[in-house]
């Protein structure tokens, strides 16, 4: 069932969709589909008014359905896709206290110098950075090392847009918004 619309600004030739999952199964067995697979495709269906077969790139990207360009991320029962005109990537995440841990490996130097004192603060913009980087990397849809994944500022609202810059050559906008305990970003 589609969730009500998030509070995100977006390019205007991206549209999105967010659904909850479907309640747990027992993923243990191969006997029973994937809600992950039946959510893509209710939303393919929602999306585009009929089921249309995703194809993928060998990188993993899906292929555009019928021209349009689509991306989808999915985290604890959420699940997204974004679909539009124009290339997309999308990303989803709760917040866990892993990304915290492990930003060193994903955090560019000039980004750490940008980074809030305050442990609240700190906290959402690495938040934020993880999901902005995985919605460029889905973008891309190729291997981009994180760390040459880089946004121009960390000053974060609940929903927004940010520039970022891969491999100091190419520009893109990311676009945020902050949820319940989720960070959602579309790059474009």
């Amino acid at each position: 069932m589609p969730l009500t619309e998030l509070p995100l600004p977006f390019h205007p030739a991206v549209r999105y969709q967010c659904w909850e999952l479907p309640a747990a199964q027992d993923v243990g067995s191969a006997d029973l589909p994937d809600p992950i697979d039946g959510a893509k495709d209710q939303l393919i269906c929602e999306a585009f008014g009929a089921y249309h077969a995703v194809e993928a790139f060998p990188s993993r990207k899906p292929k555009p359905v019928q021209g349009v360009h689509i991306s989808f991320s999915h985290s604890r029962e959420l699940i997204v896709l974004a679909y539009g005109s124009c290339n997309v990537g999308i990303d989803l995440q709760y917040y866990t206290d892993k990304l915290v841990r492990v930003s060193s490996k994903f955090i560019s130097e000039h980004e750490r110098s940008l980074l809030s004192t305050e442990e609240q603060q700190f906290n959402r913009q690495v938040h934020y950075m993880w999901c902005a980087k995985e919605a460029v990397f889905k973008l891309y849809g190729t291997e981009v090392p994180f760390k040459d994944i880089v946004s121009d500022t960390l000053d974060l609202r609940e929903s927004g847009e940010i520039g970022v810059t891969v491999k100091g050559l190419h520009r893109h906008t990311v676009n945020y918004c902050f949820f319940n305990d989720f960070c959602f970003c579309i790059a474009t």
